[in-house]
């Protein structure tokens, strides 16, 4: 027979190895690595922050830009200048300083007012409307001009300008185009400005010796719109300063589009050319850690940060979805949320740590985006394959086009 001291000593390990699995049930699971961050995604912004066991994820409809150290937000007015038979909207990006709280205008469609004011000339007793009259149902002429806002890349914001023309006795007139302009100046940069003269020559040539062969298989495929197509190509005019930034993480690149502007169709859109891979600038250099690692092999977008990985991949529920997840260095996984698709970029706001006047600003921007009026309004992103014509009374806000 066992002792009572044996007896006693058995009991205790029984005892430690019922708390130790009682234990090991009871344990919560382990805590997500500290992390701030925002994700321009969809049409918004979202704020990331993990700390205390917890993932919190907050959306503003807000687009934002980051450069020189300060971040800025970029948003659209409408500039209205119709009169009572006549409807006259052009549209105004602007940049605003989150910490001084200044605006600075960037870029201006100057088509619709040089419009407004031949029209002022040729009816001096047209009334110009105020801001709480409603336009005419029944213009007897309009020009309308959207600017949709394509990508963001430190200072430099990639756009898209469509304007409308419609007049008694004359036929609708459009125009569509692309450019580059520097946040900092509000002046339109070239691709000899971003990456240098040498590589803007072999990259314009190498566009336009695309475009020529895309229109010339077009024309000589025996297509039965290929007759259609040789009267409407003429008024594609190949333009170096009608392109986009794009590019990963890797490699940078540009886009080039051949402005549209005559009547009917073909003024609503501008004929892309396949993006032209540029090499790597200093400014690009800075950028890379915001961009995501899209090498084909890997599944989801990647970006890679000190100690934790971000991704977003397919939710699984719709096309306009990606899911946000957080991977610590031990290949331990979190789920932040389900954002709108695609993303476009991440800002990070813990390295360095953000400051108390900083966050401060951020948030004061978060809540106010909230409050936009129709005439004030973030630039967003939203996903779309090929321009959309603004409407003949009052253009849509600016938005990011994939």
């Amino acid at each position: 027979m066992l002792s009572a001291r044996a007896s006693v000593r058995r009991l205790a390990a029984a005892l430690a190895l019922v708390t130790l699995v009682t234990s090991c049930g009871d344990t919560p699971p382990p805590a997500p690595p500290a992390a701030e961050f925002l994700v321009a995604a969809g049409d918004s912004t979202y704020w990331i922050r993990a700390g205390g066991g917890e993932l919190r994820l907050r959306a503003s409809p807000i687009l934002l830009a980051r450069f020189d150290g300060r971040f800025h937000e970029v948003y659209v007015t409408d500039d209205d200048r119709s009169y009572d038979e006549a409807v006259f909207v052009g549209q105004r990006v602007w940049r605003r300083d989150l910490l001084r709280g200044d605006s600075v205008l960037v870029f201006e469609d100057t088509i619709v007012p040089q419009f407004a004011r031949r029209w002022a000339a040729e009816h001096p007793h047209a009334r110009l409307l105020e801001p709480t009259d409603a336009e005419s149902d029944d213009p007897l002429a309009a020009a309308t001009a959207e600017v949709s806002v394509v990508s963001v890349h430190g200072p430099y914001l990639s756009f898209e300008y469509h304007v409308d023309v419609e007049a008694e006795e004359s036929h609708p007139w459009h125009t569509t185009r692309r450019g580059v302009v520097d946040l900092r100046s509000g002046r339109q940069v070239t691709v000899g400005d971003l990456f240098g003269r040498m590589a803007e020559r072999r990259a314009v040539a190498a566009a336009r010796r695309q475009y020529r062969e895309t229109v010339d298989s077009l024309l000589m495929s025996g297509d039965e719109r290929a007759e259609r197509i040789a009267g409407s190509i003429r008024r594609f005019d190949f333009d170096p300063s009608s392109f986009t930034i794009e590019g990963d993480a890797a490699v940078p690149a540009v886009k080039f589009f051949v402005p549209g502007t005559g009547e009917g169709a073909v003024g609503d859109v501008a004929i892309p050319v396949s993006p032209v891979p540029m090499p790597l600038a200093p400014w690009w250099t800075d950028l890379r850690r915001t961009l995501p690692d899209a090498s084909p092999e890997l599944p989801a977008a990647r970006w890679e940060h000190r100690r934790y990985v971000v991704t977003a991949e397919d939710a699984g529920v719709a096309d306009d979805r990606a899911r946000l997840v957080v991977e610590d260095a031990r290949g331990r996984t979190w789920v932040v949320g389900t954002v709108q698709a695609p993303v476009h970029h991440i800002l990070w706001l813990d390295s360095p740590a953000m400051d108390s006047v900083t966050r401060r600003g951020l948030s004061r921007a978060f809540n106010e985006a909230v409050f936009y009026d129709d005439m004030t309004r973030t630039a967003a992103f939203t996903p779309g394959a090929a321009p959309r014509r603004a409407t003949a009374r009052k253009p849509a806000g600016a938005r990011f086009r994939a």
